[in-house]
């Protein structure tokens, strides 16, 4: 299945897709220690990387944010994860 875990170079890092990988060697975003990458619970957004900035509006849904909420791959859950996604890009969009 899906790798992942991205904090290091185990059986299961290998398996990352190549755009996982670049998502997160490009150190835009932040691993989390239960898999997946580090998120927002509420909207998605995912927390950025050492040295980039927090005005960077990058999301995530499904497995790709597996360690902050247990249940992602059902449809249910992404459709209702992308809408939170929506919800908040419009209002940080709006609020500049």
């Amino acid at each position: 299945g899906f790798g992942k875990f991205f904090r290091d170079e185990s059986a299961t890092a290998a398996r990352l897709t190549p755009l996982h990988r670049s998502i997160f060697n490009s150190r835009l975003v932040r691993p989390c220690a239960f898999g997946g990458l580090e998120c927002d619970f509420k909207s998605g957004r995912l927390a950025p990387g050492e040295g980039v900035p927090s005005s960077r509006l990058l999301y995530g849904v499904g497995h790709l944010i597996s360690g902050t909420k247990l249940l992602t791959s059902g449809l249910s859950y992404c459709l209702s994860d992308g809408a939170s996604a929506v919800t908040d890009f419009i209002s940080m969009v709006h609020s500049r």
